[in-house]
């Protein structure tokens, strides 16, 4: 029996323990996507990470497909690296979750700016808008997708307009002269 292996229990620990940390890699690195960055992994980031997975993914089952003709391959090898291939492909599945929260956050930044205008318009007898962001805000607590941005702008007496910013280089644009919501091209 020449040149045939035989698999190890030692082996197998250390192929067990590289794939948990592995799984723990592309778990935090999908909670971050999701959770830790502005556009939650849609966008051309989330377009990136997708091609990303179909690559890394169709690499992976490639060589699940050709490595098992090799007689050393172990049931406990095969299985690890059709895991690894899953998480490729499940980066997808980061991506579109991702886009999912991302158009909530949308959704939310609009209620929000909705529900500040009518208060500004409920309070003021004169029908003037604050003069700076801060007093539109009026300290209440910003949904994510204004925190630490700039999106409303005072044009002067009863004149505003809001830009809330998405994906690469787009906008929800919201105007006193045109109270409807426009989407950016």
């Amino acid at each position: 029996m020449i040149g045939i292996a035989v698999p190890t229990a030692k082996g197998n620990r250390a192929a067990v323990a590289g794939l948990l940390i592995w799984l723990a890699v592309v778990a935090a690195f999908s909670a971050y996507t999701v959770f830790g960055t502005r556009q939650r992994g849609s966008g051309m980031d989330g377009f990136l990470l997708a091609m990303f997975a179909i690559l890394g993914g169709g690499v992976s089952l490639l060589a699940v497909m050709v490595w098992p003709l090799n007689k050393r391959a172990t049931r406990m090898s095969l299985l690890i690296r059709v895991i690894v291939a899953a998480s490729f492909f499940g980066l997808i599945g980061v991506v579109r979750y991702g886009s999912y929260l991302y158009s909530r956050d949308q959704e939310e930044a609009k209620r929000f700016v909705e529900s500040r205008i009518a208060a500004v318009r409920a309070s003021s007898a004169s029908n003037a808008f604050p003069a700076t962001q801060d007093e539109f805000v009026n300290h209440q607590a910003l949904p994510r997708l204004l925190r630490n941005q700039k999106f409303y702008f005072y044009d002067g007496g009863s004149d505003f307009h809001i830009e809330i910013r998405v994906d690469f280089d787009g906008w929800w644009r919201y105007t006193s002269n045109r109270p409807e919501w426009m989407r950016s091209t």
